[in-house]
């Protein structure tokens, strides 16, 4: 996303894969009893600090989430991932769907998102 020459944010996608241990057993439950379940990783979305608090993040979210589903029927994909890197931004994740992998809550902090499982 760019204003002029500026970048106001940007977000990149890569395949990733969940191992289903890490999963609440609400959600494991219902997927198939493989190793490792594919995904898609939304890695570094990031505004601007100037353009923060502006709708923004939001948009560049949603476009991330369009993208991953689109994708879903071309590379297989259960979830999306991402890695929030303080309590700010998992609030953020969180207020769209995400819900925070279980042996994440006092490391790492990676969200899964409810809605890419289906």
């Amino acid at each position: 996303m760019a204003e002029g020459p500026g970048v106001i944010g940007y977000y990149t996608l890569s395949s990733y894969t969940i191992n289903p241990g890490e999963l609440p057993d609400e959600l494991a439950c219902k997927l198939p009893r493989y190793p490792n379940l594919p995904a898609t990783l939304i890695g570094r979305l990031a505004v601007d600090r100037r353009y923060q608090r502006k709708g923004f993040g939001e948009e560049l979210l949603l476009d991330a989430l369009k993208r991953c589903f689109a994708t879903t029927s071309e590379a297989g994909s259960l979830a999306v991932v991402v890695e929030a890197e303080n309590a700010k931004a998992i609030q953020f994740y969180q207020s769209y769907g995400f819900i925070q992998f279980p042996d994440h809550c006092n490391g790492p902090q990676n969200l899964d998102t409810k809605m890419a499982f289906s």
